[in-house]
């Protein structure tokens, strides 16, 4: 992997924290844009089978008793925020199957032949938008806690422009700009799609298949 690709992760990544821990389940996509229908999906099988979840829309709801959000079922463990530290502890003392979700490239990933993956491919253009709508709602105590941890690499910064075309351009031309590669993420991962423990969607696919 390339000392370029290494900083432009570790404005939100460490790529570090997956040494040593293998959950049973790992959830890949390259940006901000896995629904948390996807998440649900994997969830509803975690107990022998059974069905924990209800449909409401077109999210899946989880029971009252069910007691975590998906959210924290399913955390990202490379995420910088919170700190290793704090996460680990959380995810460790979980006692369903663990599936967590991961946005690096592969060739930035400690890969277990033990564990499932599941990666979700979306258009180029949706993704572009999806994460522009978590920068601009980024709030100002993440850039402050960012800023606190040690430095890996280029901080992010709140978008430099409110021209979704301009920002467009810059994510399209810059692959990625202002967080991490686009076609990198999927050119490694492509070259699994034929391993037994990796499984390939599309999310457009998803959509278009809403009743199964």
């Amino acid at each position: 992997m390339s000392m370029a690709l290494v900083s432009d992760l570790e404005r939100l990544h460490d790529q570090w924290f997956w040494r040593d821990f293998a959950p049973d389940l790992h959830v890949v996509d390259v940006a901000f844009l896995t629904p948390q229908t996807v998440f649900a999906i994997d969830a509803a099988g975690i107990e022998n089978g059974r069905t924990l979840l209800r449909r409401e829309g077109y999210f899946e709801i989880p029971p009252p008793d069910w007691g975590l959000p998906i959210a924290d079922m399913s955390p990202w463990l490379d995420f910088r925020l919170p700190p290793l530290e704090v996460k680990l502890p959380e995810i460790e003392a979980q006692t369903h199957r663990r599936f967590l979700k991961t946005h690096l490239p592969l060739d930035a990933y400690v890969f277990s032949p033990k564990a499932k993956y599941v990666y979700i491919a979306r258009d180029g253009r949706d993704c572009c938008w999806s994460m522009y709508n978590h920068h601009v709602n980024m709030v100002d105590w993440v850039y402050e806690e960012f800023n606190k941890l040690p430095y890996l690499g280029p901080v992010v910064t709140p978008p430099k422009t409110d021209d979704l075309h301009e920002y467009y351009m810059d994510w399209f031309v810059n692959d990625g700009v202002p967080f991490w590669p686009f076609w990198e993420n999927i050119r490694t991962w492509w070259e699994t799609r034929n391993l037994a423990n990796v499984h390939f969607i599309h999310y457009q696919n998803l959509k278009d298949d809403m009743a199964g």
